[in-house]
């Protein structure tokens, strides 16, 4: 399964069309010339929240595709992010993917309103119930 097909199937489940509601972009910095992240997908939803999607399968640190939205929820005061981060290979170490969802609940902490952090990892028994509960958050 690729990277688009794990995306695909999150979005399924969250009532986003797969082909409809995709948008492929960056998030500039608006200081400089670069760009603060690049997301695996994006689904703007109706709510005001944008769902970021990270696809963890080579990646060795994955807590960079969780901290890299810091500094845009810091320079966008309007933008809300739920992202969903999805662990299809896990990395060689268990402590890169709990510094992920450490990382994860701080930024929830720091941007309580406007930053929501969802970690599903292939296999796991939760992540219907998480999914689910996403939805519901999206409803």
């Amino acid at each position: 399964m690729t990277d688009r097909d794990v995306i695909n199937s999150l979005r399924a489940a969250l009532g986003f069309d797969p082909k409809e509601n995709e948008k492929e972009k960056g998030i500039r910095c608006l200081e400089e010339d670069f760009y603060w992240a690049f997301p695996d997908g994006i689904d703007d939803h109706h709510s005001g929240w944008t769902v970021m999607y990270e696809v963890e399968g080579g990646q060795q640190h994955p807590c960079t595709n969780v901290l890299k939205y810091w500094p845009v929820l810091e320079q966008d005061a309007v933008l809300k992010i739920r992202l969903v981060h999805y662990l299809v290979k896990r990395p060689k170490s268990r402590n890169r993917w709990e510094l992920s969802k450490f990382l994860g609940n701080k930024m929830m902490n720091a941007f309580p309103d406007r930053f929501d952090y969802t970690f599903l990892e292939i296999d796991a028994a939760e992540n219907a119930s998480k999914l689910h509960a996403l939805k519901l958050l999206l409803a």
